[in-house]
């Protein structure tokens, strides 16, 4: 196995950096199943994203507003079936912002959780598969390649203000700063697209990770850009974002990875989901499995909610002894 970075300077002019690391022993005491301490529901669910007591699910349908303060006892507070495949990309002030491959990018206002509402909405050239929030600007993953950079600061009148394409298909987008990631997709060969987005209306790509075969689906965990692969998560240091410097390798036969954003990661590999805790990238310490796959997953505490059909929340307790 061998995790690539491959810096392309701008004005087409190449600088190659290519990392290789060995096969690493991965032994770990053997880890606990974390106990179901909630569960909800059995729509099929695309995303989940935790506002305090609050989740904004993304359904086949819509979206749902849940109350999730105590696990064993989740209330449902709203939902707006108006959109089909969605996914809540996220939750700030009054307004929540949500993909849909029938809508586009829709702006809900959240500000009353038991009555949301359509406030906006930019529908595009195409589908989005992705995209994040940062500031006044959505930054959308097109579902056949590209990146479109929207202007939600009238949320009433989200436009477009710059775009950029390159190949892939229902890839994902995280942010660092005025840097975007952008993976080519689950299952699509090719490389991690690194995006300068500091000139909102002229993103442009200055920058790829190279991955070996089918993967790349992408997370952030405590500064770093974990890429899954076929046959490992490669942990990149993103302490100069546009030349990423590989860090660790967790081995495994993945399928996909997501992150709280902070310093867990989850990691999906032959029917199981690994929790681990990268406070210590160079340690990382497994908190507990799950014996199923999710869509989407969130840490709020010591609670793991997974959602997938329906939403399961699961018990942290105490850790597992650090992986070495």
């Amino acid at each position: 196995m061998r995790c690539h970075v491959n810096r392309v300077v701008a004005r087409g002019v190449g600088v190659a950096a290519v990392l290789k690391i060995s096969m690493l022993a991965y032994a770990q005491q053997p880890a606990r199943h974390l106990p179901v301490v909630g569960e909800y529901g059995a729509v099929l669910a695309y995303s989940i994203v935790l506002d305090g007591d609050y989740a904004c699910v993304g359904t086949t349908t819509g979206v749902e507003i849940l109350k999730v303060t105590n696990p064993a006892k989740i209330e449902k507070l709203s939902s707006i079936d108006a959109f089909s495949d969605s996914r809540c990309i996220g939750v700030g002030g009054r307004h929540a912002y949500v993909t849909s491959s029938s809508d586009g990018f829709i702006i809900l206002d959240v500000s009353n959780r038991s009555s949301p509402a359509i406030v906006g909405r930019y529908r595009g050239r195409t589908r989005y598969s992705d995209g994040q929030v940062q500031g006044r600007y959505a930054y959308t993953v097109l579902s056949t390649g590209g990146l479109d950079v929207i202007d939600i600061a009238d949320p009433a009148r989200p436009t477009l203000a710059g775009t950029v394409s390159f190949t892939g298909a229902d890839g994902r987008v995280r942010l660092r700063g005025q840097t975007a990631f952008v993976s080519p997709g689950g299952g699509d060969s090719g490389g991690v697209r690194i995006v300068d987005v500091s000139q909102p209306t002229t993103p442009r790509v200055v920058g790829e990770v190279a991955i070996e075969g089918p993967g790349g689906l992408i997370a952030l965990v405590n500064g770093h850009l974990a890429v899954a692969t076929a046959r490992g998560v490669c942990l990149y240091d993103l302490s100069s974002p546009r030349a990423p410097v590989l860090r660790k390798r967790l081995p495994g036969r993945l399928s996909d990875i997501c992150s709280d954003g902070d310093r867990t990661l989850f990691v999906h590999s032959r029917g199981t989901t690994t929790v681990f805790d990268l406070s210590s990238v160079e340690s990382p310490r497994v908190l507990g499995t799950i014996g199923a796959y999710f869509h989407d997953l969130a840490r709020r505490g010591d609670l793991v909610f997974g959602v997938m059909t329906g939403m399961k929340v699961y018990g942290l307790g105490q850790p597992a002894a650090p992986s070495r």
